[in-house]
């Protein structure tokens, strides 16, 4: 079989149904309705995309709402790809909030585990979830996903309300052996106020991290800082448009989901759709931020800063003091566990590290004086 990049092949993201069971406090999926993908769109995405190469799909991602709502659509996407691509390495991805894992859904997920994986939504501790999606996770569930996918990242997303109780709700995670994705909602009206309190509960992680060093991180201290010596500007943080491609259920494609039509209206879209997401690198630029030292590693939504802003480059502001926290957290942490080491055991990715630190810690100390 023909070896391929992974980092050249297409993530294709199918949103099979606009419907949810939840109501989530911070959802950014404004425009939800019942509408629900068919088969012979779905098919008709897949074999497009597939070209003449059934190896050019990394992964197919199924989305929602809450994408289990239409499990049949699922299930008969899968079998059918299966079938007629037995020796496809194409793998299969779904985001759920878990509360549509049936008996009949458990049984066909175990059979099929290797091919498909599911990504949990979890928003931290029994009453961090109940607060933002109204809703009780049930220990079965969480034994049912870590006994499947143990390696899997659980996705936290943090509200207004839950912001307090961050480090209480990756910890939590941690213990039921879940590596964590943890990111703030996006689209909320942030307040400079907010920001110590984010900034404590980051380095209650960076206690917790140290004192439990075989832990996996969640995704804040999963980074590198070693971007921000690059003599260039990196102009774009993820693959929108490139190697990921979205379509919503009627069909429409979109470089992103948060661009499409149960987020944005289509008239909105359209004045945009023209324009080359693969290439043009000015979609994705914000000059204000160039002068920046931590730009090369303060990533961005590009489809909310156009929903909120007009231009897909433009940066959310009320988020700089967070994202500014989560990088001197995140230097704090790799300080002392690369300062704790002998210096010949000491790589030279970590003496990158280390030049990093101080590059960014001169900068924000040079605000303070």
């Amino acid at each position: 079989m023909k070896s391929f990049d992974n980092r050249l092949r297409k993530t294709i993201l199918l949103t099979i149904t606009n419907k949810c069971n939840l109501n989530c406090i911070y959802c950014y999926e404004s425009m939800k309705n019942s509408k629900e993908m068919s088969f012979e769109i779905a098919k008709g995405i897949i074999e497009k995309e597939l070209g003449e190469d059934e190896n050019s799909i990394h992964l197919i991602e199924f989305h929602g709402g809450e994408p289990f709502l239409n499990f049949s659509l699922m299930k008969q996407v899968c079998e059918w790809f299966w079938d007629t691509y037995p020796n496809s390495s194409t793998h299969f991805f779904a985001t759920t909030n878990g509360t549509k894992i049936t008996n009949v859904v458990r049984k066909w997920l175990e059979q099929n585990k290797d091919k498909i994986t599911l990504g949990l939504s979890l928003d931290g501790t029994p009453d961090m979830n109940m607060c933002n999606r109204g809703c009780n996770m049930s220990t079965e569930i969480l034994d049912f996903f870590h006994k499947l996918w143990p390696e899997q990242n659980i996705k936290m997303t943090v509200s207004k309300q839950t912001l307090p109780f961050l480090s209480d709700g990756v910890i939590y995670a941690h213990e039921w052996g879940f590596p964590v994705s943890v990111n703030l909602a996006y689209g909320l009206d942030w307040q400079e106020s907010e920001v110590e309190t984010y900034a404590k509960e980051l380095m209650k992680l960076v206690d917790y991290y140290v004192e439990h060093p075989e832990i996996e991180k969640c995704s804040i201290f999963s980074k590198s800082l070693t971007p921000v010596l690059k003599p260039y500007e990196i102009k774009r943080h993820c693959q929108a448009g490139r190697t990921f491609r979205a379509y919503d259920v009627d069909g429409l494609y979109f470089p992103c989901h948060v661009f499409s039509t149960n987020t944005l209206e289509l008239e909105k879209w359209n004045k945009i759709s023209n324009r080359d997401f693969e290439n043009d690198e000015s979609l994705y630029e914000d000059l204000t931020c160039r002068n920046c030292t931590i730009h090369n590693i303060c990533s961005t939504c590009y489809g909310m800063n156009f929903i909120e802003r007009g231009h897909p480059g433009k940066r959310d502001k009320r988020i700089c003091g967070f994202i500014l926290q989560e990088k001197l957290a995140l230097c704090e942490l790799k300080k002392r566990e690369i300062l704790r080491k002998s210096v010949n055991d000491i790589s030279e990715l970590e003496y990158l590290e280390l030049k990093s630190i101080q590059k960014i810690m001169d900068w924000n100390n040079s605000f303070q004086e």
